[in-house]
């Protein structure tokens, strides 16, 4: 409402000259609480529709996962993430600084049911350029759904792997020249062949991968 902002304008002027960052961040946030006409109980009901979890990806082969949900929960989630990386900082021989720990502990949890530090086992489309397969090529290995990987990411997403899909592309032009359709566990070939000659599905603006597509779904 137009008398909420004026009178937190009004407030947070005077507060916004004479605290640091920090704390005028936190002083903001309660007085946005204090000015605003809906109550924060009936705003946090309708906000927790909105929760979702989506992926982005970044540079050099990384890439960002973002969780948007009821703060107390998520805090608490961060919390037992933090106790677990301290105590492995605190471990004799241990390198990694904290916030890589950070990093390792919540992706192990999330990567393995059981706690573990691996990821789940992984279908892998291996998209070959025909002069690699001869071995006179130096072309990147491509994750389905993100782009060129590492690697090292390839061979252990391979090795972890319980399907394959073997893509032989021309080297210039990269047109798909054959679908090995020797595979264990073997996919049926149209929706082989459907994720990949569209990675994505084909409406304009849907970027939602083809293995989460129905086979009716272009």
């Amino acid at each position: 409402a137009p008398g909420a902002w004026a009178a937190f304008d009004t407030a947070a002027s005077a507060a916004a000259s004479v605290l640091a960052p920090g704390k005028f961040r936190t002083y903001a946030r309660s007085l946005r609480e204090r000015v605003h006409p809906e109550s924060i109980d009936d705003r946090h009901r309708r906000a927790r529709g909105d929760r979702s979890v989506w992926l982005s990806p970044e540079h050099d082969g990384m890439a960002t996962w973002t969780v948007y949900g009821p703060a107390a929960e998520l805090h608490a989630a961060h919390a037992r993430v933090d106790e677990a990386a301290r105590h492995l900082r605190a471990q004799e021989g241990e390198a990694r600084t904290l916030a890589q720990l950070r990093a390792d502990v919540a992706v192990g949890l999330l990567g393995d049911p059981g706690g573990g530090t691996r990821g789940g086992t992984a279908a892998v489309a291996v998209t070959v350029p025909v002069l690699t397969l001869l071995g006179h090529g130096d072309e990147t290995a491509i994750l389905e759904g993100y782009g060129p990987i590492d690697r090292d990411t390839a061979a252990r997403l391979a090795g972890d792997a319980t399907s394959w899909v073997r893509i032989l592309t021309h080297p210039v032009t990269g047109t798909v020249l054959d679908v090995d359709r020797r595979t264990y566990r073997v996919p049926k070939p149209l929706r082989r062949w459907l994720g990949v000659r569209d990675p994505v599905c084909t409406f304009p603006g849907c970027g939602r991968l083809a293995r989460d597509c129905d086979i009716d779904h272009r």
